[in-house]
């Protein structure tokens, strides 16, 4: 769904989605951290984040985006533990998912 609003053919979709998901997914990733055991609030948000990263065209990704999203996810998976939020699967094979989130980011950042 996330996906589906980020991509609408409107001009500010994509602004207007970001601009009120990053900081819940920021706050999300955040809490993840502190509620060791509670790895389906880390998996909610990265899955949050990966629908606005798959919904940017290439080079649209928005000012702050990385910057403000990059701390968060890279303390989140340092301290998770679950297999299930550290390795995403792709298409093809498994990653670690700040590698999945890097790739995704410098492919729509350029």
């Amino acid at each position: 769904m996330t996906k589906a609003l980020a991509a609408s053919p409107s001009p500010e979709a994509f602004g207007s989605v970001v601009r009120g998901l990053l900081p819940a997914i920021v706050s999300a990733l955040n809490e993840a951290t502190q509620k060791h055991g509670e790895s389906w609030i880390a998996s909610s948000a990265l899955e949050l984040a990966t629908g606005v990263l798959e919904a940017a065209d290439k080079g649209k990704l928005g000012d702050g985006f990385v910057a403000g999203l990059a701390p968060s996810l890279f303390n989140c998976l340092a301290i998770v533990d679950d297999r299930d939020v550290i390795i995403v699967s792709s298409p093809n094979h498994f990653e670690p998912t700040f590698a999945h989130y890097l790739r995704m980011a410098a492919s729509v950042s350029r």
